[in-house]
């Protein structure tokens, strides 16, 4: 359900491509810390994070697993701030259309 074919599995067509456009479902992840973590603590673990995803051997790995790595650009706390929010209100509104509840 990706926007683009993944490699590990790249004879399997998107679900755009197999007629279905605009149905698009990604996974990602995200480290998130306690309300009020000083922000030098979070610049030091986002910059942490994103070295060891720019190790090579990491990231071939990584890729070989069929993971996505996003940009630098796109793994700064202030992208997860702007991205967050959207996920929540697109996947909410699925969720209440389905009548889905916590249990």
């Amino acid at each position: 359900m990706a926007p683009k074919r993944v490699p590990i599995i790249g004879n399997l067509a998107t679900t755009g491509e197999q007629g279905v456009p605009g149905v698009e479902a990604t996974v990602w992840n995200a480290f998130f810390l306690p309300k009020g973590t000083p922000d030098p603590i979070v610049r030091k673990l986002n910059k942490a994070m994103s070295d060891t995803i720019d190790n090579a051997a990491i990231r071939n790995r990584l890729e070989e697993l069929g993971l996505d790595i996003l940009p630098p650009e796109q793994r700064t706390p202030e992208y997860l701030a702007k991205y967050l929010p959207q996920e929540i209100e697109r996947w909410g509104k699925v969720i209440k259309a389905a009548g889905i509840s916590a249990d």
